[in-house]
C-alpha cells in the first residue's frame, strides 16, 4: 500500500457505495494464505443479491468515484462471479 490516507478514503468511500447497493463483506482478511496464482496482499469478498446487483454496483457513480482513488495507491485483481 502506497498511501494509507487515501487508502482509508477509498475504504469509507466504498463501503458506503457497497451499502447502498445491498452488499456485505464476508471476508477482509489483510494476509491470507496464498498457496498458487499471482495475487497477494489484502483479499475481500462481498456478497451481493445477485451478479447484476454486483454489476450495478462496480459501475455505479459512487463506486467508480471510490474506484478512481483506489487505482491511484494500489493494484487491484476484482472479479464477479455468479454464486451458489
Amino acid at each position: 500500500m502506497q498511501d494509507e490516507e487515501a487508502f482509508e478514503e477509498f475504504k469509507q468511500m466504498s463501503g458506503a457505495a457497497i451499502k447502498a447497493h445491498n452488499g456485505r463483506a464476508l471476508v477482509r482478511n489483510p494476509a491470507p494464505d496464498h498457496r498458487e496464482g499471482g495475487a497477494e496482499g489484502l483479499a475481500i469478498v462481498i456478497e451481493f443479491e445477485s451478479l447484476d446487483a454486483a454489476r450495478a454496483f462496480y459501475e455505479s457513480d459512487a463506486y467508480s468515484e471510490a474506484r478512481a482513488v483506489r487505482e491511484r495507491i494500489s493494484d487491484t485483481d476484482l472479479i464477479l462471479v455468479e454464486g451458489l
